[in-house]
């Protein structure tokens, strides 16, 4: 199977580059403007980790309108897929490989689909009128 598809492994590299390969790219740690670029010319953003938290790369990749392909160990990052419908979901070698081809498969109608669902997703909840609205009412519910 032949393609140009790169996956690029931004910050910490945890795994061993015994195997290298042509396809894997590690960055390290990079700037800003570096990431928000590739972001915006990425096919999805992939999140491995079992134990994320917020996962602030994810609404940003939300915002962009970007599907995100998430470890479903992750409760976070599954309730994000899950409440946002902007992303997939993987659990094991083969579901990693069946959701991101998926990605790769997605009709246009789709991509537009999950470009509104998760720019609608972070703006509903996570603007800043949004935050502020939600600190409003836990303030007025502590207080009454």
């Amino acid at each position: 199977y032949s393609s140009d598809l790169k996956l690029i492994m931004i910050g910490n590299n945890f795994l061993e580059e015994t195997d290298h390969h042509d396809d894997v790219v590690y960055t390290g740690y990079i700037d800003e403007q570096k990431k928000l670029w590739y972001l915006q010319n990425s096919q999805a953003l992939v999140i491995p980790s079992r134990h994320e938290s917020l996962s602030m790369v994810t609404l940003e990749a939300m915002s962009m309108g970007k599907p995100v392909l998430a470890n479903k160990d992750s409760e976070v990052l599954k309730k994000h897929i899950e409440n946002s419908n902007a992303g997939f979901l993987y659990n094991d070698r083969k579901s990693f490989s069946d959701q991101l081809n998926k990605i790769l498969h997605l009709t246009k109608q789709e991509k537009e689909n999950i470009a509104t669902n998760g720019t609608s997703y972070v703006r509903q909840n996570y603007d800043w009128k949004s935050i502020l609205d939600k600190f409003h009412k836990a303030i007025d519910y502590i207080k009454n």
